[in-house]
Protein backbone atom coordinates (compact mmCIF):
# COMPACT_ATOMS: atom_id res chain seq x y z
CA UNK A 1 0.00 0.00 0.00
CA UNK A 2 3.04 2.33 0.99
CA UNK A 3 4.52 1.39 -1.74
CA UNK A 4 1.36 2.79 -3.79
CA UNK A 5 0.81 5.95 -2.28
CA UNK A 6 4.72 6.76 -2.90
CA UNK A 7 4.07 6.14 -6.62
CA UNK A 8 0.92 7.95 -6.43
CA UNK A 9 2.39 11.21 -4.50
CA UNK A 10 5.96 11.04 -5.88
CA UNK A 11 5.78 11.68 -9.78
CA UNK A 12 9.65 12.33 -10.17
CA UNK A 13 11.05 8.28 -10.85
CA UNK A 14 14.58 9.48 -9.24
CA UNK A 15 12.77 10.39 -5.88
CA UNK A 16 10.87 6.99 -6.15
CA UNK A 17 14.03 5.02 -7.15
CA UNK A 18 15.43 6.87 -3.91
CA UNK A 19 12.66 6.09 -1.51
CA UNK A 20 12.13 2.65 -2.86
CA UNK A 21 15.83 2.41 -1.73
CA UNK A 22 15.75 3.98 1.57
CA UNK A 23 17.76 0.95 3.49
CA UNK A 24 20.42 2.14 1.66
CA UNK A 25 20.07 5.78 0.49
CA UNK A 26 19.03 7.09 4.13
CA UNK A 27 21.37 6.75 6.75
CA UNK A 28 19.22 6.06 9.84
CA UNK A 29 16.95 3.64 7.67
CA UNK A 30 20.14 1.88 7.15
CA UNK A 31 20.77 1.91 10.41
CA UNK A 32 17.60 0.04 11.45
CA UNK A 33 17.61 -2.37 8.91
CA UNK A 34 21.30 -3.71 10.44
CA UNK A 35 19.79 -3.31 13.84
CA UNK A 36 17.32 -5.45 12.88
CA UNK A 37 20.19 -8.00 10.54
CA UNK A 38 22.11 -8.09 13.95
CA UNK A 39 18.86 -9.51 16.58
CA UNK A 40 16.88 -11.53 13.84
CA UNK A 41 19.81 -13.62 12.26
CA UNK A 42 19.76 -17.24 12.56
CA UNK A 43 22.35 -17.33 14.87
CA UNK A 44 20.80 -15.63 17.55
CA UNK A 45 18.32 -17.70 19.90
CA UNK A 46 14.65 -18.22 19.33
CA UNK A 47 13.52 -15.66 21.76
CA UNK A 48 15.54 -12.95 21.18
CA UNK A 49 14.68 -12.72 17.78
CA UNK A 50 11.18 -12.84 19.30
CA UNK A 51 11.98 -10.15 21.16
CA UNK A 52 13.30 -7.64 17.91
CA UNK A 53 10.68 -9.22 16.05
CA UNK A 54 8.62 -7.23 18.84
CA UNK A 55 10.52 -4.16 18.77
CA UNK A 56 10.37 -3.86 15.17
CA UNK A 57 6.92 -4.15 15.52
CA UNK A 58 6.03 -2.28 18.28
CA UNK A 59 8.42 0.35 18.13
CA UNK A 60 10.08 1.09 15.06
CA UNK A 61 6.65 1.14 12.87
CA UNK A 62 4.97 3.43 16.04
CA UNK A 63 6.92 6.66 15.48
CA UNK A 64 5.25 6.78 11.89
CA UNK A 65 1.54 5.19 12.63
CA UNK A 66 1.41 8.38 15.59
CA UNK A 67 2.17 10.70 12.24
CA UNK A 68 -0.61 9.84 10.31
CA UNK A 69 -2.95 9.43 13.28
CA UNK A 70 -2.09 13.28 14.05
CA UNK A 71 -2.97 13.71 10.61
CA UNK A 72 -6.35 11.75 11.28
CA UNK A 73 -6.99 14.32 14.23
CA UNK A 74 -6.69 17.25 12.02
CA UNK A 75 -9.06 15.61 9.84
CA UNK A 76 -6.81 15.43 6.79
CA UNK A 77 -6.58 12.68 4.29
CA UNK A 78 -8.86 10.27 5.31
CA UNK A 79 -7.97 7.34 3.08
CA UNK A 80 -4.37 7.79 4.52
CA UNK A 81 -5.34 7.96 7.75
CA UNK A 82 -7.68 4.81 7.30
CA UNK A 83 -5.28 2.49 5.54
CA UNK A 84 -3.06 3.63 8.46
CA UNK A 85 -5.66 2.44 11.38
CA UNK A 86 -6.09 -1.01 9.38
CA UNK A 87 -2.32 -1.19 9.52
CA UNK A 88 -1.56 -0.12 13.10
CA UNK A 89 -4.19 -2.84 14.39
CA UNK A 90 -2.15 -5.31 12.22
CA UNK A 91 1.42 -4.03 13.01
CA UNK A 92 -0.30 -4.50 17.02
CA UNK A 93 -1.06 -7.66 16.52
CA UNK A 94 1.94 -8.93 15.44
CA UNK A 95 3.96 -7.29 18.11
CA UNK A 96 1.44 -9.09 20.80
CA UNK A 97 1.92 -12.50 19.16
CA UNK A 98 5.56 -11.89 19.63
CA UNK A 99 4.88 -11.06 23.56
CA UNK A 100 2.67 -14.09 23.61
CA UNK A 101 5.45 -16.09 22.80
CA UNK A 102 8.07 -15.10 24.53
CA UNK A 103 5.92 -15.82 27.42
CA UNK A 104 6.02 -19.12 26.92
CA UNK A 105 9.53 -19.68 25.83
CA UNK A 106 11.62 -21.39 28.78
CA UNK A 107 14.93 -20.05 28.24
CA UNK A 108 14.37 -16.57 27.79
CA UNK A 109 16.51 -13.93 26.49
CA UNK A 110 19.26 -11.90 28.58
CA UNK A 111 19.64 -8.48 27.06
CA UNK A 112 15.98 -7.48 26.52
CA UNK A 113 16.48 -4.29 27.89
CA UNK A 114 19.87 -3.71 25.47
CA UNK A 115 17.67 -4.42 22.64
CA UNK A 116 14.89 -2.60 23.42
CA UNK A 117 17.42 0.63 24.40
CA UNK A 118 18.95 0.04 20.91
CA UNK A 119 16.12 0.15 18.96
CA UNK A 120 14.19 3.19 21.05
CA UNK A 121 17.83 5.35 20.14
CA UNK A 122 17.60 4.53 16.76
CA UNK A 123 14.01 4.99 16.34
CA UNK A 124 14.71 8.91 17.96
CA UNK A 125 17.10 9.55 15.52
CA UNK A 126 15.26 8.25 12.68
CA UNK A 127 12.28 10.92 14.02
CA UNK A 128 14.59 13.89 14.69
CA UNK A 129 15.81 13.62 11.31
CA UNK A 130 12.07 12.71 9.86
CA UNK A 131 10.14 15.70 11.87
CA UNK A 132 13.53 18.84 11.31
CA UNK A 133 10.51 21.42 11.56
CA UNK A 134 8.22 21.34 15.12
CA UNK A 135 4.55 21.33 13.67
CA UNK A 136 1.83 22.29 16.36
CA UNK A 137 0.83 19.38 18.83
CA UNK A 138 4.09 17.40 16.85
CA UNK A 139 7.49 17.63 16.97
CA UNK A 140 11.06 15.46 17.49
CA UNK A 141 10.91 16.02 21.12
CA UNK A 142 7.21 15.08 21.89
CA UNK A 143 7.98 12.26 19.41
CA UNK A 144 11.01 10.90 21.54
CA UNK A 145 8.90 11.19 24.76
CA UNK A 146 6.50 8.69 22.80
CA UNK A 147 9.03 6.43 21.68
CA UNK A 148 10.04 5.88 25.22
CA UNK A 149 6.36 5.70 26.61
CA UNK A 150 6.18 2.34 23.80
CA UNK A 151 9.05 1.04 24.85
CA UNK A 152 8.37 0.75 28.33
CA UNK A 153 4.82 -0.31 27.27
CA UNK A 154 6.82 -2.91 25.57
CA UNK A 155 9.31 -4.46 28.74
CA UNK A 156 6.49 -4.33 30.82
CA UNK A 157 4.28 -6.67 28.11
CA UNK A 158 7.16 -8.66 27.63
CA UNK A 159 8.16 -9.32 31.71
CA UNK A 160 10.38 -6.54 32.16
CA UNK A 161 10.32 -3.40 34.64
CA UNK A 162 10.10 0.08 32.89
CA UNK A 163 13.34 1.78 32.16
CA UNK A 164 12.42 5.36 30.85
CA UNK A 165 8.58 5.65 33.13
CA UNK A 166 7.91 8.43 30.63
CA UNK A 167 4.08 9.79 29.91
CA UNK A 168 2.20 9.55 26.85
CA UNK A 169 2.20 13.05 25.19
CA UNK A 170 -0.63 12.23 22.61
CA UNK A 171 -3.58 11.73 23.83
CA UNK A 172 -4.65 10.89 20.22
CA UNK A 173 -2.59 7.52 20.45
CA UNK A 174 -4.55 6.00 23.00
CA UNK A 175 -7.40 4.95 20.10
CA UNK A 176 -4.44 2.66 18.70
CA UNK A 177 -5.46 -0.08 21.38
CA UNK A 178 -8.94 0.66 21.19
CA UNK A 179 -11.91 -1.82 19.53
CA UNK A 180 -13.72 0.60 17.21
CA UNK A 181 -17.57 -0.42 16.66
CA UNK A 182 -19.07 -0.10 13.65
CA UNK A 183 -22.85 0.62 13.27
CA UNK A 184 -24.50 -1.63 11.39
CA UNK A 185 -27.01 0.83 9.73
CA UNK A 186 -25.39 3.57 9.01
CA UNK A 187 -21.39 2.68 8.88
CA UNK A 188 -20.14 5.31 11.31
CA UNK A 189 -17.19 4.29 13.56
CA UNK A 190 -18.49 4.90 17.43
CA UNK A 191 -15.84 4.93 20.31
CA UNK A 192 -17.62 4.56 23.61
CA UNK A 193 -13.99 3.96 25.71
CA UNK A 194 -12.93 7.80 25.91
CA UNK A 195 -14.85 10.93 27.39
CA UNK A 196 -13.28 13.48 24.77
CA UNK A 197 -15.45 11.86 21.70
CA UNK A 198 -18.34 12.12 23.92
CA UNK A 199 -17.41 16.21 24.67
CA UNK A 200 -16.36 16.61 20.73
CA UNK A 201 -19.53 14.45 20.12
CA UNK A 202 -22.06 17.20 22.45
CA UNK A 203 -19.72 19.97 21.39
CA UNK A 204 -21.08 19.28 18.19
CA UNK A 205 -24.31 19.91 19.53
CA UNK A 206 -23.80 22.72 20.92
CA UNK A 207 -24.53 21.08 24.56
CA UNK A 208 -21.18 22.55 26.59
CA UNK A 209 -20.07 19.29 29.02
CA UNK A 210 -16.42 18.63 29.79
CA UNK A 211 -14.59 15.41 30.63
CA UNK A 212 -14.66 15.71 34.56
CA UNK A 213 -18.59 16.24 34.08
CA UNK A 214 -18.77 12.82 32.61
CA UNK A 215 -16.25 11.34 34.62
CA UNK A 216 -17.48 13.21 38.27
CA UNK A 217 -20.84 14.14 37.58
CA UNK A 218 -22.49 16.11 39.89
CA UNK A 219 -26.55 17.31 40.55
CA UNK A 220 -26.27 20.46 39.07
CA UNK A 221 -24.18 19.30 36.19
CA UNK A 222 -26.59 16.59 35.36
CA UNK A 223 -29.83 19.11 35.62
CA UNK A 224 -28.18 21.69 32.98
CA UNK A 225 -27.67 18.65 30.55
CA UNK A 226 -31.05 17.28 30.97
CA UNK A 227 -32.35 20.75 30.42
CA UNK A 228 -30.10 21.29 27.44
CA UNK A 229 -31.32 17.61 26.13
CA UNK A 230 -34.48 19.05 26.52
CA UNK A 231 -34.21 22.07 24.48
CA UNK A 232 -32.66 19.75 21.43
CA UNK A 233 -35.21 17.38 21.52
CA UNK A 234 -38.65 17.75 21.24
CA UNK A 235 -42.07 15.40 22.19
CA UNK A 236 -42.42 14.77 18.37
CA UNK A 237 -38.40 13.77 18.17
CA UNK A 238 -39.80 10.29 20.54
CA UNK A 239 -42.71 9.52 18.16
CA UNK A 240 -42.73 6.86 15.79
CA UNK A 241 -40.98 7.92 12.93
CA UNK A 242 -39.56 5.78 9.87
CA UNK A 243 -37.17 7.82 9.22
CA UNK A 244 -35.28 7.92 12.98
CA UNK A 245 -36.25 4.17 13.17
CA UNK A 246 -32.96 2.96 11.63
CA UNK A 247 -31.05 5.34 13.68
CA UNK A 248 -32.57 4.74 17.36
CA UNK A 249 -31.87 0.98 16.30
CA UNK A 250 -28.72 1.66 15.59
CA UNK A 251 -28.20 3.72 18.68
CA UNK A 252 -29.73 0.92 20.65
CA UNK A 253 -27.41 -2.18 18.90
CA UNK A 254 -24.44 -0.12 19.53
CA UNK A 255 -25.27 0.86 23.27
CA UNK A 256 -26.02 -3.34 23.67
CA UNK A 257 -22.80 -4.06 21.97
CA UNK A 258 -20.88 -1.77 24.12
CA UNK A 259 -22.39 -3.22 27.13
CA UNK A 260 -21.98 -6.94 26.23
CA UNK A 261 -17.70 -5.89 25.60
CA UNK A 262 -17.42 -4.23 28.36
CA UNK A 263 -19.31 -6.59 31.13
CA UNK A 264 -16.09 -8.03 31.92
CA UNK A 265 -14.53 -4.83 32.74
CA UNK A 266 -17.35 -4.12 35.20
CA UNK A 267 -16.69 -7.76 36.59
CA UNK A 268 -13.15 -7.17 36.66
CA UNK A 269 -13.55 -3.33 38.08
CA UNK A 270 -16.00 -5.13 40.76
CA UNK A 271 -13.55 -7.66 41.67
CA UNK A 272 -10.50 -4.78 41.95
CA UNK A 273 -12.65 -2.23 43.72
CA UNK A 274 -13.31 -5.17 46.24
CA UNK A 275 -9.54 -5.77 47.05
CA UNK A 276 -9.28 -2.84 46.72
CA UNK A 277 -10.74 -2.07 49.94
CA UNK A 278 -9.00 -4.78 51.60
CA UNK A 279 -5.44 -3.32 50.19
CA UNK A 280 -6.80 0.37 51.92
CA UNK A 281 -8.07 -1.41 55.01
CA UNK A 282 -5.09 -3.26 55.68
CA UNK A 283 -2.68 0.12 54.23
CA UNK A 284 -5.12 1.68 57.22
CA UNK A 285 -4.18 -0.70 59.85
CA UNK A 286 -0.40 -0.42 58.98
CA UNK A 287 -0.97 3.06 58.68
CA UNK A 288 -2.19 3.56 61.98
CA UNK A 289 0.86 1.40 63.59
CA UNK A 290 3.37 3.26 61.45
CA UNK A 291 1.78 6.92 62.62
CA UNK A 292 2.34 5.18 66.60
CA UNK A 293 6.44 4.42 65.54
CA UNK A 294 6.50 7.69 64.39
CA UNK A 295 5.08 9.37 67.42
CA UNK A 296 6.86 6.83 69.34
CA UNK A 297 9.64 7.66 67.39
CA UNK A 298 9.75 11.36 68.22
CA UNK A 299 9.27 11.00 71.98
CA UNK A 300 12.62 9.38 71.71
CA UNK A 301 13.67 11.61 69.25
CA UNK A 302 13.38 14.11 71.59
CA UNK A 303 14.55 12.50 74.37
CA UNK A 304 17.34 11.96 72.62
CA UNK A 305 17.59 15.72 71.70
CA UNK A 306 17.51 16.30 75.22
CA UNK A 307 20.70 14.23 76.28
CA UNK A 308 22.33 15.10 73.42
CA UNK A 309 22.52 18.89 74.80
CA UNK A 310 23.22 18.13 78.32
CA UNK A 311 26.17 15.59 76.66
CA UNK A 312 27.11 18.89 74.62
CA UNK A 313 27.15 20.84 77.53
CA UNK A 314 29.30 18.06 79.67
CA UNK A 315 32.01 17.93 76.76
CA UNK A 316 31.94 21.81 76.66
CA UNK A 317 32.52 21.94 80.72
CA UNK A 318 35.26 19.50 80.73
CA UNK A 319 36.73 21.30 77.57
CA UNK A 320 37.15 24.44 79.54
CA UNK A 321 38.76 22.18 82.31
CA UNK A 322 40.89 20.29 80.39
CA UNK A 323 41.98 23.90 78.76
CA UNK A 324 42.38 25.28 82.50
CA UNK A 325 44.64 22.51 83.36
CA UNK A 326 46.67 22.52 80.23
CA UNK A 327 47.64 26.06 81.28
CA UNK A 328 48.31 25.19 84.43
CA UNK A 329 50.68 22.23 83.87
CA UNK A 330 52.41 24.51 81.40
CA UNK A 331 52.58 27.08 84.39
CA UNK A 332 53.92 24.48 86.27
CA UNK A 333 56.36 23.50 83.57
CA UNK A 334 57.56 26.56 83.45
CA UNK A 335 58.10 26.62 87.15
CA UNK A 336 59.81 23.68 87.27
CA UNK A 337 62.23 24.80 84.56
CA UNK A 338 63.00 27.83 86.71
CA UNK A 339 63.47 25.83 89.58
CA UNK A 340 65.82 23.22 87.59
CA UNK A 341 67.76 26.38 86.43
CA UNK A 342 68.02 27.58 89.71
CA UNK A 343 69.46 24.54 91.41
CA UNK A 344 71.87 24.11 89.31
CA UNK A 345 73.12 27.97 89.99
CA UNK A 346 72.80 26.54 93.25
CA UNK A 347 75.14 23.17 92.41
CA UNK A 348 77.80 25.51 91.15
CA UNK A 349 77.96 27.41 94.26
CA UNK A 350 78.14 24.90 96.60
CA UNK A 351 80.87 23.65 94.21
CA UNK A 352 82.93 26.56 94.77
CA UNK A 353 82.49 26.57 98.44
CA UNK A 354 83.67 23.18 98.69
CA UNK A 355 86.35 24.13 96.99
CA UNK A 356 86.98 27.37 99.44
CA UNK A 357 86.62 25.06 102.46
CA UNK A 358 89.75 22.52 101.04
CA UNK A 359 91.84 25.83 100.25
CA UNK A 360 90.66 26.76 103.89
CA UNK A 361 91.97 23.19 105.24
CA UNK A 362 95.25 23.46 103.22
CA UNK A 363 95.82 27.06 104.81
CA UNK A 364 95.53 25.30 108.76
CA UNK A 365 97.74 22.58 107.38
CA UNK A 366 100.40 25.02 106.51
CA UNK A 367 99.72 27.58 109.43
CA UNK A 368 100.47 24.19 111.63
CA UNK A 369 103.92 23.72 109.69
CA UNK A 370 105.24 27.28 110.31
CA UNK A 371 104.50 27.09 113.93
CA UNK A 372 108.82 27.66 114.82
CA UNK A 373 110.59 28.07 118.44
CA UNK A 374 112.15 31.60 117.20
CA UNK A 375 109.90 34.20 119.14
CA UNK A 376 110.48 36.74 116.64
CA UNK A 377 109.45 34.38 113.37
CA UNK A 378 106.54 33.38 115.69
CA UNK A 379 105.43 36.76 116.18
CA UNK A 380 105.04 37.63 112.40
CA UNK A 381 103.65 34.06 112.59
CA UNK A 382 100.88 35.27 115.07
CA UNK A 383 100.42 38.53 113.24
CA UNK A 384 99.68 36.31 109.96
CA UNK A 385 97.50 34.17 111.61
CA UNK A 386 95.45 37.33 113.02
CA UNK A 387 95.38 38.57 109.54
CA UNK A 388 94.32 34.96 108.75
CA UNK A 389 91.92 34.80 110.97
CA UNK A 390 90.14 38.27 110.41
CA UNK A 391 90.07 37.67 106.61
CA UNK A 392 88.24 34.14 107.65
CA UNK A 393 86.13 35.69 110.03
CA UNK A 394 84.86 38.02 107.09
CA UNK A 395 85.47 35.31 104.66
CA UNK A 396 82.73 33.21 107.07
CA UNK A 397 80.01 35.99 107.62
CA UNK A 398 80.02 36.25 104.21
CA UNK A 399 79.86 32.55 103.53
CA UNK A 400 76.90 32.34 106.28
CA UNK A 401 74.55 35.34 104.50
CA UNK A 402 74.86 32.99 101.61
CA UNK A 403 74.12 30.11 103.00
CA UNK A 404 71.00 31.69 104.82
CA UNK A 405 69.89 33.14 101.47
CA UNK A 406 71.03 29.63 99.93
CA UNK A 407 68.59 27.82 102.12
CA UNK A 408 66.02 30.54 101.29
CA UNK A 409 66.09 29.45 97.94
CA UNK A 410 65.85 25.95 98.80
CA UNK A 411 62.37 26.34 100.49
CA UNK A 412 61.20 26.50 96.83
CA UNK A 413 62.86 23.81 95.61
CA UNK A 414 60.67 20.69 95.04
CA UNK A 415 62.96 18.41 94.84
CA UNK A 416 65.27 20.41 98.45
CA UNK A 417 65.25 17.07 100.62
CA UNK A 418 68.39 16.30 99.09
CA UNK A 419 69.92 19.41 98.40
CA UNK A 420 69.04 20.01 102.14
CA UNK A 421 71.17 16.85 103.52
CA UNK A 422 73.92 18.04 100.96
CA UNK A 423 74.16 21.67 103.08
CA UNK A 424 73.19 19.75 106.00
CA UNK A 425 76.62 17.86 105.55
CA UNK A 426 78.36 21.02 104.29
CA UNK A 427 77.26 22.78 107.82
CA UNK A 428 78.78 19.40 109.58
CA UNK A 429 81.71 19.94 108.10
CA UNK A 430 81.32 23.83 108.70
CA UNK A 431 81.15 22.72 112.30
CA UNK A 432 84.22 20.64 111.92
CA UNK A 433 86.15 23.58 110.59
CA UNK A 434 85.14 25.64 114.12
CA UNK A 435 86.15 22.60 116.45
CA UNK A 436 89.76 23.12 113.89
CA UNK A 437 89.72 26.99 114.92
CA UNK A 438 88.91 25.93 118.49
CA UNK A 439 91.81 24.23 117.94
CA UNK A 440 93.99 27.02 116.56
CA UNK A 441 92.70 29.71 118.96
CA UNK A 442 93.64 27.12 121.89
CA UNK A 443 97.24 26.47 120.32
CA UNK A 444 97.38 30.57 119.98
CA UNK A 445 96.69 30.67 123.81
CA UNK A 446 99.45 28.40 124.07
CA UNK A 447 101.76 30.51 121.87
CA UNK A 448 100.74 33.13 124.06
CA UNK A 449 101.31 31.90 127.46
CA UNK A 450 104.55 30.25 125.95
CA UNK A 451 105.75 34.16 124.58
CA UNK A 452 104.88 35.48 128.04
CA UNK A 453 106.98 32.89 129.45
CA UNK A 454 109.79 33.72 127.96
CA UNK A 455 109.41 37.81 127.85
CA UNK A 456 107.66 38.97 124.56
CA UNK A 457 105.05 41.78 124.92
CA UNK A 458 101.72 40.52 125.30
CA UNK A 459 99.64 41.56 121.75
CA UNK A 460 96.33 41.23 123.33
CA UNK A 461 93.21 39.19 122.77
CA UNK A 462 92.64 38.39 119.16
CA UNK A 463 89.24 38.43 118.63
CA UNK A 464 86.95 35.53 116.69
CA UNK A 465 84.02 35.37 115.09
CA UNK A 466 81.32 33.29 117.04
CA UNK A 467 81.88 29.60 115.83
CA UNK A 468 79.14 28.12 118.28
CA UNK A 469 81.29 26.08 119.48
CA UNK A 470 79.44 25.46 122.98
CA UNK A 471 76.14 25.20 120.38
CA UNK A 472 75.05 22.73 118.48
CA UNK A 473 74.00 24.53 115.14
CA UNK A 474 70.49 23.75 114.22
CA UNK A 475 68.95 23.93 110.84
CA UNK A 476 65.07 24.92 111.08
CA UNK A 477 63.61 22.93 107.65
CA UNK A 478 60.10 24.94 105.86
CA UNK A 479 56.86 22.67 106.96
CA UNK A 480 55.89 22.43 103.51
CA UNK A 481 58.09 23.08 100.29
CA UNK A 482 55.99 23.38 96.67
CA UNK A 483 53.19 21.65 97.93
CA UNK A 484 55.48 18.61 99.52
CA UNK A 485 55.54 17.63 103.08
CA UNK A 486 59.12 17.69 104.53
CA UNK A 487 60.27 16.13 107.78
CA UNK A 488 61.75 18.90 110.20
CA UNK A 489 65.70 18.13 110.77
CA UNK A 490 67.37 19.02 113.39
Amino acid sequence: MYSKLIETLVSDPKEQDFLFNAIENIPTIRKKAKWAQKWISSDSSFDTRCVAFACVEGIFFSGSFAAIFWIKKRGLMPGLTFSNELISRDEGLHCDFACLIHKYINNKCKVIKDIVMEAVELEKEFLTESLPVNLIGMNCQLMGEYIEFVADRLLYELGESKIYCTENPFPFMDNLSLKGKTNFFDKKEANYQKGYDMVAYFNELEISITSSDILKPSAPTVYRFYNDILLLYTVRDLLPDSRRFVTILSYLVNFSMFRDSKAHIYNSASELADRNNLVKNKHKQIRDELLKEIEKSSRMSAENREKFSSLNKEIAEISSELKSLYQVQKTKVEELTVLKRERNNLNDKLCSYEMMEHSLKEDITMLRTRVVDNPEELVELVEEMKQMIHEDRISTAKKNEEKLKIMTQLSNVKTGNSMLDRIHSKVLELSETNSLLENIEQQRDILESHLSSVGVEYLGHLPFPNWHTDQEIQLVYPPQLNGYPLEREE
